[in-house]
């Protein structure tokens, strides 16, 4: 379908952690825990096995296995690749023991494997009840001499372990100039709170980075993801195009039973010099004995039925049965 090769096209979360701080643990210890890890830092949606159905149905009709479901689940696994890498960069340098340490902060590094072409050097300082972390690194060949900033965070751990607020920034570009060999450019900025179990929240936004399927143009992409506190929850994307200057919008919201909806909106250049525009929105279930399949189409409709594929059963049918654009906007 047009508008979801659109939204492929443009794609570029989540549970976020940092432990709660003993003032009884040491400093490292402290800072260790205060630092979200990868593990606990993860977009969940429905779920992740329906990720094929993207390229094996084009279209979505009444008990097919569900597109937008399928591009949901991929578009928070683009922001949990970038957030998990980020953070196990961090997890392996606070693994090993601190280079030195104060009553209120500790240095790791500046130091690297062998095989590493960067030297690594992160510094943790807690003031307040809270741990502000940078992570800086130099080119062992090469470059300037210098330390460059790439990971910039700050976290305030909860009474709860692993939980609280916070954020980080990585600038992909800083790490392109100490390592020619990574690809991506721009910068990810990321706002969480999970404090309160099962209601995590968290905000995400790429900047200048490039566009995975039209390289080297980039993308400006906006993401939003919220659980509802009943083991549901809420992913909102907007995604502009630096080069052409085509927008994407999708909001998809799930039940605690997987359950869904996703609505989306897109502005593209039509080839002619003017724009299309349309709006599609898709409801997937859960199998029943009619419908096998785990999550399967039982609703769509668009602006442009010509075009996009006919309409297809009923929005009674929904577990959200009302259309909700996304009210994020895209940089």
């Amino acid at each position: 379908m047009k508008n979801q090769l659109c939204l492929l096209s443009l794609s570029c979360s989540v549970l976020f952690a940092c432990g709660a701080s003993n003032p009884s643990d040491s400093m490292d210890q402290r800072a260790r825990n205060a630092i979200p890890t990868a593990d606990t830092v993860a977009m969940k949606p429905p779920t992740a096995s329906v990720a094929a159905s993207r390229s094996a149905h084009p279209d979505s009709s009444v008990g097919d296995a569900s597109v937008f479901l399928g591009d949901t689940v991929h578009l928070a696994t683009v922001v949990n690749g970038a957030i998990v890498s980020t953070l196990h960069l961090i997890k392996s340098i606070t693994d090993l023991p601190a280079t030195s340490c104060t009553t209120t902060s500790c240095t790791w590094g500046p130091g690297a494997l062998a095989t590493d072409p960067v030297s690594w050097q992160l510094v943790v300082t807690e003031s307040a009840g809270t741990f502000d972390y940078t992570l800086s690194g130099q080119a062992k060949v090469g470059g300037d001499g210098q330390m460059h900033p790439i990971i910039i965070g700050s976290a305030t751990p909860s009474v709860l372990p692993h939980r609280g607020s916070g954020s980080f920034s990585f600038d992909f570009s800083e790490a392109k100039v100490l390592n020619p060999m990574n690809t991506q450019v721009g910068k990810l900025d990321v706002t969480y709170s999970n404090a309160t179990v099962g209601a995590a929240t968290i905000d995400a936004t790429f900047l200048g980075t490039l566009d995975e399927a039209h390289p080297p143009q980039t993308d400006n992409a906006a993401y939003a993801y919220a659980e509802d506190g009943h083991l549901g929850g809420t992913l909102q994307i907007a995604v502009r195009n630096l080069t052409s200057g085509d927008l994407v919008s999708l909001e998809s919201r799930w039940a605690s039973t997987g359950a869904g909806r996703s609505d989306v909106s897109v502005t593209v250049h039509d080839g002619s010099g003017g724009h299309y525009s349309a709006t599609e929105s898709e409801c997937w279930a859960n199998a029943t004995s009619t419908s096998p399949l785990p999550y399967h189409v039982v609703f769509f409709t668009s602006s442009d039925p010509a075009h996009l594929g006919a309409d297809s059963g009923s929005a009674s049918d929904c577990a959200f049965p009302t259309a909700q654009q996304t009210s994020l906007t895209a940089p």
